[in-house]
C-alpha cells in the first residue's frame, strides 16, 4: 500500500511539471510601456525598457521577412514569460518560458509589416510590480538586409522618439517596391554625434556603389536623398556606426518611390514673325515694341516605357531673355529695347523630368538709326525755289548678353584635400565666336557656403584661350560666409 501511494505521488508531480511546460501564451495585458512605439534595425540587442512590470506590454514595429528576438535573459528580478500577440490580442504568434534559466526569449520571423504587442508576465501568467529588463533585436537586419517598399519611415534604432544605442554597426538597403522606380528619402530630422557617429549613404544596393556622402552633426543630412539616374537598381544603402558613448536622437525620413525619367526633348518650334536660320541659329528680327509669338511641342522618344508622357500633361516654361517669362505651349511677348536676346524653353513632363536640349532661337530687336548729318538746303526754303535733300544715316551696334546659371551644386567637404570642378557649358554662341580677351567676360558670380573660406582657391579656366586665377581670401575664423552677386 505504501508503494502504491509513493508511485501515485510521483505521477502527480510529473503531471504538475508537464503542465507547467506545455502552458501556452499569457494574456494578462495591463499597461503599454514604454508608451512610444518601438522600432529597430539593429541586429544586436537593445533595451526596450529596464523597468517592465509583469502585465506590461511593448508595441513594436516589424517588417515582413525580418527575424526579431525579444528576451529578458540577463535579468533576474522575477521568473518571466513572454507572449507575442497581434494588436487586438486575438491572435498569438509566439510564446516562451524559461529559455535561459527562469528568463524567456522569443525569436519570430514577421509575416507582415505592421505592429505586434510583446507581453511580459510573471510565471504563471501573473502581474508583478518589480522591474524587469526587456531587450530586442532585428537579428536578420544588418549587412545584406534589404527592405523593399515605397512607403513608411526610415529611422535609427531608437525609433521616432528614442535615441540610437552605443556600439552600433549595421547596414540596411532600401529598394523600390515599384518596378522601374527609385527610392527617395526625405530626411525631416537628423541628430548624430559629430566625429564619432556617422551615417553613410551609397547610391546602389550595396556598399560597392558610389557614396553619396557621410553625415553627422557637422554635415547633417536634410531634405531629399534619392537614387540617381545612373543607379539602375533604384536602391539606397545606409551604413551606420556609433561609438561607445553619447547616443543621440538619430534621424527620421519618409520613404517614397519616384519613377525614372524618360527622355524629354523639344520637338518643334515656330515663331511669328518667322525666324530665319543663319549659321544654324534661328533668328527672329523685329522692331522695337513689336510682338513675337512662340509655339513649341515636346518630343518623348521613350513614351510608354515607365509612364505616359504628352504635351497635355507637360508644362512649357519660356524665358525671353529680357527678365520676362511665360508659361504655355504658345506664348506671346513684346520686346521694347534694342538688343539681342536668347530665348530658352524648359519642358517638364508629368514626372518632373525636363529637357536638356537648347531651343536655339534668338530675337534681334533693331536699334534706332543715327540720322546725324541729314539736312536740307537752302534752309529756310522759299516757295518756287529748288531744294536739295541730303540724307545721312549710320547704324548703331546692338549688344547681346548671355549667361545665367551654368552649373549645379558642388559639395565641398572640410579638410578633404581634393580638387573639385564644375563645367560651365555655354551654348549661346555660334561655332565661330571665341573669347579673345578677359574683357569679353562681364562678370562671374558665385554663391558659396563653406565653413572656412580661407582654405579655398578657385580657378576659372577657358580651355586653350585664357586662364583666370581667382583667389578667394576670407578672414580666418569666420564660421560661415556667403558670396552673393
Amino acid at each position: 500500500m505504501k508503494k502504491n501511494i509513493y508511485i501515485l505521488s510521483i505521477v502527480i508531480s510529473l503531471l504538475s511539471i508537464i503542465s507547467g511546460k506545455v502552458h501556452s501564451q499569457c494574456s494578462n495585458f495591463g499597461s503599454q510601456y514604454p508608451t512610444s512605439t518601438q522600432t529597430t534595425t539593429s541586429n544586436t540587442l537593445i533595451n526596450i525598457s529596464t523597468c517592465m512590470f509583469g502585465g506590461d506590454y511593448a508595441v513594436c514595429d516589424v517588417t515582413a521577412g525580418e527575424t526579431y528576438t525579444w528576451t529578458t535573459c540577463g535579468d533576474t528580478d522575477f521568473d518571466t514569460q513572454l507572449s507575442l500577440w497581434n494588436t487586438s490580442h486575438t491572435t498569438s504568434y509566439a510564446y516562451n518560458d524559461d529559455d535561459c534559466g527562469s528568463q524567456s526569449t522569443i525569436t519570430w520571423t514577421a509575416t507582415f509589416t505592421g505592429q505586434v504587442h510583446v507581453l511580459v508576465s510573471r510565471y504563471y501568467c501573473n502581474d508583478e510590480s518589480t522591474c524587469m529588463t526587456l531587450q530586442w533585436a532585428c537579428t536578420s537586419c544588418g549587412t545584406g538586409s534589404v527592405i523593399t517598399t515605397c512607403s513608411g519611415t526610415f529611422t535609427d534604432t531608437g525609433g521616432a522618439s528614442g535615441n540610437y544605442s552605443n556600439n552600433e554597426d549595421y547596414t540596411v538597403t532600401y529598394c523600390p517596391g515599384t518596378s522601374g522606380s527609385k527610392i527617395q528619402m526625405n530626411f525631416t530630422s537628423f541628430d548624430v554625434e559629430t566625429n564619432y557617429d556617422y551615417l553613410t549613404v551609397y547610391d546602389g544596393d550595396n556598399t560597392s556603389a558610389p557614396s553619396l556622402g557621410t553625415y553627422d552633426n557637422s554635415l547633417p543630412l536634410s531634405g531629399i536623398v534619392s537614387a540617381t539616374g545612373s543607379n539602375t537598381s533604384g536602391c539606397l544603402t545606409f551604413v551606420f556606426h556609433s561609438d561607445v558613448s553619447n547616443a543621440y536622437d538619430g534621424w527620421e525620413a519618409s520613404i517614397s518611390c519616384v519613377n525614372n525619367c524618360q527622355a524629354v526633348l523639344i520637338g518643334s518650334v515656330t515663331t511669328n514673325p518667322a525666324y530665319q536660320i543663319i549659321g544654324g541659329i534661328k533668328y527672329v528680327d523685329i522692331c522695337q515694341g513689336q510682338e513675337v509669338t512662340f509655339t513649341a511641342t515636346g518630343s518623348y522618344p521613350e513614351n510608354g516605357g515607365s509612364y505616359t508622357q504628352s504635351d497635355a500633361t507637360s508644362t512649357f516654361e519660356w524665358n525671353f531673355g529680357d527678365g520676362h517669362t511665360a508659361t504655355g505651349a504658345t506664348v506671346t511677348h513684346t520686346y521694347l529695347s534694342a538688343q539681342g536676346y536668347d530665348v530658352d524653353l524648359k519642358i517638364t513632363d508629368v514626372n518632373g523630368c525636363t529637357n536638356s536640349d537648347d531651343l536655339g532661337v534668338r530675337v534681334r530687336i533693331s536699334t534706332t538709326p543715327n540720322f546725324s548729318g541729314t539736312n536740307i538746303t537752302p534752309n529756310p526754303v522759299c516757295a518756287g525755289n529748288p531744294v536739295s535733300l541730303n540724307g545721312n544715316v549710320s547704324t548703331v551696334t546692338a549688344t547681346m548678353s548671355y549667361g545665367g546659371e551654368l552649373a549645379g551644386t558642388t559639395y565641398l567637404p572640410d579638410g578633404s584635400g581634393v580638387s573639385y570642378d564644375s563645367d560651365l557649358e555655354f551654348s549661346g554662341f555660334s561655332p565661330s565666336q571665341t573669347i579673345t580677351s578677359i574683357n569679353d567676360i562681364l562678370s562671374i558670380c558665385i554663391n558659396m557656403e563653406h565653413s572656412y573660406m580661407g582654405d579655398l582657391s578657385m580657378m576659372l579656366m577657358i580651355i586653350l584661350l585664357i586662364q583666370l586665377l581667382v583667389l578667394v581670401m576670407i578672414i580666418a575664423g569666420l564660421q560661415r560666409q556667403q558670396m552673393d552677386q
